[in-house]
């Protein structure tokens, strides 16, 4: 067996169904064997960044690892933007590349373990016929221990080279360590202490609360504590339909829920790193407010937002501690005629109310995206793209679990979101998955429609269409400028879908907007849907 072969197999054994990418020098033998002789499934991608986006997606929304393969040098660099998104949301992903061959002035030759360090991913490699399997299985289980993508390189001079390495024997599949440290009982005394002389405390929950499976424990607590329930953006929508809950807190939040928390004195924070958008840049959360902070990763405690007591645990296991310890003294919730007050208020406010503004030619978009929330079946997947539009679409889709809700923000480079639906929808074909792109994202991504078509994926593309760089165009006019060099003339959509053959509509008005009720509720194949918006509306508050 060669190291080629051998890579391909370890690949298989430690349970890796699926591999986006492109064929090359570094890679085509590996992917081959794993096709031909594991029965793997490869994803061809036209672009490498594509490659790397939909291993993102499809990792973020299994929760597995999502593996892609590029070849040498600038194959990696034009995967560089995906991978450093990647890294950022803390994706287990792996990239499977190669040096060249060594000799002198090779064209693609590049530093890739300089690379990683640029981009933030961990560097591993296989280093002879020896240790293949081996080195394969550590590349995979680091990535999953560690939360971030690690680039394995297979030297171009080991593929051909016999392994000597004994067999790995039969399938496993690897899978996310989910520890769960508990508090320290000292650190819960404390932050009840703390909890229970405020007068107006927050409980709020960020996506480590939800992987750890926290919300009943989290309502259980709030509850004893006589405070309402607020989310980070991450773990949107955990606590809806409950009649405390805030929604979204930070610059997304509410007029009521920025009300509420900015006056708040004391903020507990379960599984929310606190970053500048939750706590809007110090001015919501931090200033005034006492803060307790709960989090695995002691690194994430006090990061942005600076905490009186900071909990290293898990967030349902601190969660849980804390109920226990006050059920020691009463199994009754604190009264608070201020929780009582605050719940009759959210009963009889609607959240982000507004007045729809669109016309014969154009749909405004929050009306847009209340409705098509409303059309898509409850169990679906959504991941937004970069842009203006973002702010809308997080406020006004919902998803039933906040793991269904992937975004691309984390590098802020719009033309991700296409390629990472991709991955998501590929991942999961059991359900429904909505794309929301701008319609300069989408230039960046149209190729990759022919994915959407050989895998018959379930995704509804939203393109929202301005005709414009829309955040530019806002800032231009800012400036003093005419926006309208911002524009962006592109070519009909609907056409260019339908020939990579890709069912597509325009939608230019409330009518035909109502009109994608019967296909939205049921989408049965890929569905591209051009929404015509007008840049000159400021949605935005």
């Amino acid at each position: 067996m060669k190291v080629h072969e051998a890579v391909a197999a370890a690949l298989r054994s430690n349970g890796v169904e699926t591999i986006y990418g492109l064929m090359g020098d570094a890679n085509m033998l590996i992917i081959t064997d794993y096709l031909r002789d594991q029965g793997g499934r490869f994803i061809p991608t036209a672009h490498e960044s594509s490659a790397v986006s939909m291993a993102d997606g499809h990792a973020r929304t299994t929760g597995e690892i999502g593996v892609c393969s590029l070849t040498h040098g600038p194959a990696l660099t034009n995967g560089l933007t995906a991978l450093v998104e990647a890294v950022r949301a803390r994706t287990s992903l792996l990239l499977l590349t190669g040096r060249p061959p060594s000799r002198f002035g090779h064209g693609q030759s590049l530093d890739i373990e300089g690379l990683c360090d640029l981009s933030g991913a961990l560097y591993e490699r296989v280093f002879g016929g020896s240790t293949p399997r081996r080195d394969v299985t550590r590349a995979l289980s680091r990535a999953l221990a560690e939360r971030r993508p690690v680039v394995l390189d297979v030297p171009y001079d080991l593929l051909a080279q016999e392994c000597t390495e004994a067999s790995a024997g039969s399938a496993r599949r690897l899978h996310q360590l989910h520890s769960a440290p508990s508090p320290s009982p000292d650190d819960v005394d404390l932050a009840l202490g703390l909890a229970l002389s405020a007068r107006r405390p927050v409980v709020l929950a960020g996506r480590g609360a939800v992987t750890a499976g926290a919300k009943e424990d989290l309502v259980e607590l709030a509850a004893m504590l006589g405070a309402p329930l607020a989310t980070s953006l991450l773990a949107k929508d955990y606590f809806h339909g409950h009649p405390d809950n805030l929604g979204i807190c930070g610059n997304l939040g509410t007029a009521l829920t920025t009300e509420v928390v900015a006056s708040s004195d004391c903020v507990l924070a379960f599984g929310a790193r606190l970053n500048r958008f939750t706590a809007d840049d110090g001015h919501l959360i931090g200033s005034d407010q006492r803060v307790v902070q709960c989090d695995i990763d002691p690194a994430s405690i006090g990061q942005f937002t600076p905490v009186e007591i900071g909990i290293l645990g898990d967030a349902r296991a601190t969660a849980a501690a804390m109920v226990q310890r006050l059920r020691e003294h009463t199994d009754e919730p604190r009264p608070s005629a201020y929780l009582q007050s605050l719940r009759q208020r959210l009963a009889t406010t609607k959240p982000y109310a507004f007045e729809d503004l669109s016309t014969d030619s154009t749909v405004d978009l929050r009306t847009a995206m209340e409705r098509i929330s409303q059309m898509l079946p409850p169990d679906r997947g959504v991941v937004t793209d970069v842009g203006r539009f973002i702010f809308t679409a997080w406020r006004h889709l919902r998803v039933s679990d906040p793991r269904d809700f992937i975004h691309t923000t984390n590098f802020a480079s719009i033309g991700l979101g296409l390629s990472t639906a991709i991955g998501a929808a590929v991942a999961r074909p059991d359900r429904t998955t909505l794309a929301v792109v701008g319609d300069g994202g989408f230039m960046m991504n149209a190729q990759e429609l022919h994915a959407v078509v050989r895998n018959d994926a379930r995704l509804v593309i939203l393109v929202v269409n301005d005709g414009a760089y829309g955040a530019e165009w806002e800032s231009l006019g800012a400036a003093g400028v005419d926006p309208e060099y911002s524009r962006t003339r592109w070519p009909d959509f609907v056409t260019m879908a339908a020939a990579t053959g890709v069912e597509a509509v325009a939608v230019r008005n409330l009518a035909e907007l109502d009109a994608l009720a019967p296909r939205l509720v049921d989408p049965s194949g890929p569905l591209l849907v051009d929404l015509r918006i007008d840049p000159s509306l400021d949605i935005r508050p």
